[in-house]
């Protein structure tokens, strides 16, 4: 779980690097790379995406920043994780006592009930598993 970056810099001037760019910043990029690394601070994947050329010294600097980001960005993904398992779990219990899975208020303050609730659908969600 690393970071990637999308490389602009066109004309002669120096390369911008843009990590998770907006829709914005994708509409005006003249190059993507995208660089994986994990929080071993390897490198899983490299992959440049049309564009212009890449300089060595841009493509360095892009790894280690991926490798710099890698760690809290895994951190976000687990605690994520956790709280989806935890939620799911809390689910789960009430779908085993009631049948049906829990009400949820919507904006406004309707209550809004997911498809698929009912006695059919109370088997227990699967654990998530944590990433390697």
């Amino acid at each position: 779980a690393g970071g990637g970056g999308g490389g602009g810099g066109g004309g002669g001037s120096a390369a911008v690097l843009a990590v998770d760019p907006t829709d914005r910043e994708e509409l005006v990029e003249e190059g993507r790379l995208v660089v994986v690394t994990n929080q071993y601070d390897e490198l899983c994947a490299l992959h440049k995406l049309g564009g212009l050329p890449a300089h060595q010294e841009t493509v360095s600097e892009a790894v280690r920043l991926a490798a710099a980001l890698a760690p809290s960005r895994l951190s976000a993904v687990q605690a994520a994780m956790a709280r989806h398992a935890e939620e799911m779990a809390a689910r789960a219990v009430v779908l085993a006592k009631t049948g049906r899975l829990p009400q949820r208020q919507a904006a406004g303050g309707a209550t809004t009930v997911e498809a698929g609730a009912g006695p059919a659908a109370a088997a227990p969600p699967a654990a998530a598993a944590s990433p390697a």
